[in-house]
Order: structure tokens, then sequence, then C-alpha cells
């Protein structure tokens, strides 16, 4: 199985083997960090809230769907796994946190109280949700203080 590190200090990144895995979709990309630091299934509720907080739900879901079907062309079909009501990376994965590695957020626990992680990348979800604000085209125009 190939390694995948995930880059969030700095410019987030994927990265398959040390090569950098381009993903080239925005909320794809929040997606997967958010699915990396949460280590555990992820209600899909919880995923549509965060990336299109202001859609209806039929419309969020289709939006979801597409999106984890690219997301599975680019990484592979066994990279994430899935279920009617959670999404996760595969524990099958070999996967790295920068974060996680450099001891900035605690590894210990699979499980994680995701009442509040919304919070945690309100900036990367904010820069993503504008289509034609600036800062959605060139990510690193969010300042670190939005990520708090």
């Amino acid at each position: 199985m190939a390694l995948f590190s995930v880059r969030t200090l700095g410019f987030p990144e994927i990265r398959r083997d040390d090569q950098p895995c381009p993903i080239g979709l925005r909320k794809g990309l929040a997606l997967l960090v958010y699915l990396a630091e949460a280590k555990g299934p992820v209600g899909r509720d919880v995923v549509a809230t965060m990336l299109w907080p202001d859609s209806g739900e039929d419309v969020v879901r289709v939006r979801l769907r597409r999106l984890m079907y690219r997301l599975q062309l680019t990484l592979g079909d066994d990279v994430l796994t899935t279920d009617r009501s959670t999404l996760r990376w595969s524990s099958a994965t070999n996967l790295q946190i920068d974060s996680q590695l450099a001891g900035i957020l605690p590894a210990t626990s699979h499980r994680r109280d995701t009442s509040n992680s919304t919070a945690s990348i309100t900036g990367f979800s904010r820069a993503t949700r504008e289509p034609s604000s600036p800062a959605s085209d060139n990510l690193s125009a969010v300042s670190p203080h939005d990520w708090k």
C-alpha cells in the first residue's frame, strides 16, 4: 500500500510515496485534511455542512457523491472508505500527518468529538466557499488567524 502524507503545516498538500499528489479540488483537499485530522469516521452530514453550509440537503448529497468519486479517481479506490453515513481514510492506508508527527495536535485518540471540529478549519472552508473571492483562488491568502 502506498504511503500518504498529509501536510497541514503551511500550505495543505497530499503526498503519495513522497511525491505531490495533485488534488486540483479545493474542497477535496479540505475534506482529505479534515478526515486525516479526525483519525476516524466522520459523518457525511458533518462534511456536507462544513463544505456547503448554504445548500439544500439533496444538492449537498449529489455534490459530496461527485467529490468522493473524483477523489477516488485521483487517489485510488482503496484509499478512502465510505458507507451510507460516514467517510474516512481507509484503515489499510499508511497515513502520516505532519501536525501529529510534530506533536502539535494530539494523536492519541482514533475517535474525536466532531461537534466543534468545523470551527478548526473555518479559514480553509471560507476560502473554498466563495468561487469569486481572491482567497478561493489562492489559499495562501488565508491568514493563520483564519485557521483558529
